[in-house]
């Protein structure tokens, strides 16, 4: 009887581990396919990493996933710095928008940032499409500009460009 128990045990061992084995190599696969589509959609661009100054604030920022994917927001880290005054009430969504070179423009969906006092960081994000669903990036597109309207009540526009070389 006890052997009889211990072989049933062992077949439902065995069973289990060939379920999540087959799940793994599933998972894999589609990680794999992920990547793939990633690299594909990825652009080479000029200066990733650029600088900007809005009155008393010194910007730098940096286009975290050049892409040209349709579905993956354009994501882009912003660090602010600035002598006098709390950069906690700033909200960047609220004075952002980004253009491409045939005139297509996107406001930003979100900014994401823990407060900083003068010094801060954040995560500011753009839909991959304008409101009819068409791609900002595709492959004609020659460059990006991140404009910036009003920061802190400046009448100062500041614009950001990123010219896409692949």
């Amino acid at each position: 009887m006890v052997n009889g128990r211990l072989k049933q045990v062992r077949a439902v061992i065995t069973v289990t581990i060939a379920v999540v084995a087959l799940l793994a190599l599933g998972g894999c696969r589609s990680d794999s396919a992920a990547v793939a589509s990633q690299k594909a959609d990825a652009l080479s661009v000029s200066k990733v990493v650029q600088k900007a100054q809005v009155g008393e604030m010194e910007l730098t920022v940096t286009w975290q996933n050049p892409s040209r994917s349709p579905t993956l927001p354009l994501q882009f880290k912003v660090q602010m710095d600035i002598h006098a005054g709390s950069l906690d009430e700033y909200d960047l969504a609220s004075v952002s928008s980004l253009a491409n070179d045939r005139g297509q423009q996107v406001n930003a969906s979100r900014w994401e940032a823990p407060g900083g006092g003068h010094h801060g960081a954040g995560a500011l994000f753009f839909p991959p499409a304008d409101a009819a669903g068409k791609p900002l990036i595709d492959g004609d597109t020659k460059y990006v500009e991140w404009t910036i309207s009003g920061l802190g009540g400046a009448a100062e526009k500041k614009t950001v460009r990123w010219e896409i070389t692949q």
